[in-house]
């Protein structure tokens, strides 16, 4: 698992972070070098062969709670790019990420029902063990925005964020971002298409 608050959390909860190529995770599973490992999105994990070597899959993903796409460009280099040359690249880096984010959710349809007809038993974590998780979360990160003042300003960003979303999906709820459809008969529906 990558990550260094996601390391700090593991050893608090009594594990050891392992930080390996990615070419050498399914080696490392399989032969036992790792008793677990977080790699990427289903689609990327099932292309990788994890199936082959594992049994579980534990969710929710606490440890990565969104999948962030991102370029990375040098300011230096940035600050001597035309501004019709930003506005290239800020628009190229949108169109990825929104083509790539759209790809990836139905592609981990796919690898989920993969999974799945393998046999991978899903196991959940409790709601208990989930808050006792943040709470440790919430504690590396505060002492990480002691020491680093941009660690900071990107972490009261984001949980600004989190808070400001909170009072509109506790409006909203159950019916706002993440919740799960109850669909009508997909076959009958299907029989409507033709």
């Amino acid at each position: 698992m990558g990550g260094k608050i996601q390391g700090k959390v593991l050893k608090d909860l009594g594990g050891v972070q392992v930080m390996l190529a990615g070419s050498e995770v399914y080696q490392a599973l399989e032969k036992g070098v790792v008793d677990a490992c977080e790699y990427n999105t289903p689609t990327v994990d099932w292309n990788l062969g994890l199936a082959e070597v594992t049994e579980y899959w534990a969710s929710p993903p606490w440890h990565a709670p969104a999948a962030i796409f991102g370029v990375m460009i040098n300011k230096k280099v940035w600050d001597n790019f035309t501004e019709k040359q930003k506005e290239v690249l800020k628009t190229a880096a949108m169109a990825n990420f929104l083509w790539s984010y759209t790809y990836f959710e139905y592609q981990d349809i796919i690898a989920t029902r993969k999974f799945l007809e393998k046999g991978i038993k899903i196991t959940r974590l409790k709601d208990e063990d989930l808050d006792k998780i943040q709470k440790i979360v919430n504690k590396h990160t505060m002492e990480s925005a002691k020491t680093n003042p941009l660690f900071a300003k990107i972490a009261y960003s984001q949980y600004k964020f989190l808070n400001d979303l909170a009072e509109w999906r506790s409006i909203s709820s159950p019916f706002s971002s993440g919740r799960n459809f109850v669909t009508p008969n997909l076959n009958e529906l299907k029989a409507y298409t033709k």
